[in-house]
């Protein structure tokens, strides 16, 4: 894109997600779906959240788009660890990060995560509409 006073060039990036974002920055273990996380050795960072999936990086072999996925990490303030299982919806290298980033759709979330999620992501007022928005599309 071209800036119309001074001519110069910048990147654009349109916003294509809906559901809001926080970002936690915690490691995350990632495996095959299906596979227990005592034998997973790949570790990533969680770039962002939101209630709808997650944003990961990873230094080295990235996922593949379709991918299906596990997942296992921490939220900063929540004690409990949140599993989820995933698939990866985009793949790309940062520069910026020097990272393979990763969008993740959840396709596996429990009740409990959900609401675990909600409740990091949102007040308790803001969790209710939430939760009746989600209903609602169910």
């Amino acid at each position: 894109m071209r800036c119309p006073k001074c001519g110069e060039h910048f990147l654009f990036a349109k916003e294509r997600r809906h559901a809001p974002r926080k970002i936690p920055l915690p490691i995350v273990k990632i495996g095959p779906y299906g596979v227990d996380f005592e034998i997973v050795k790949q570790t990533g960072v969680l770039m962002d959240i939101s209630t709808t999936g997650i944003r990961v990086g990873v230094k080295s072999t990235p996922p593949k788009k379709g991918d299906r996925l596990n997942f296992k990490f921490s939220l900063p303030g929540i004690e409990d660890m949140i599993q989820l299982g995933g698939e990866v919806a985009w793949v790309h290298e940062s520069p910026e990060s020097g990272l393979y980033e990763f969008g993740v759709e959840y396709v596996a979330l429990d009740q409990y995560n959900r609401k675990t999620i909600g409740f990091y992501m949102f007040s308790d007022d803001e969790y209710e509409v939430l939760e009746m928005e989600l209903e609602r599309y169910s």
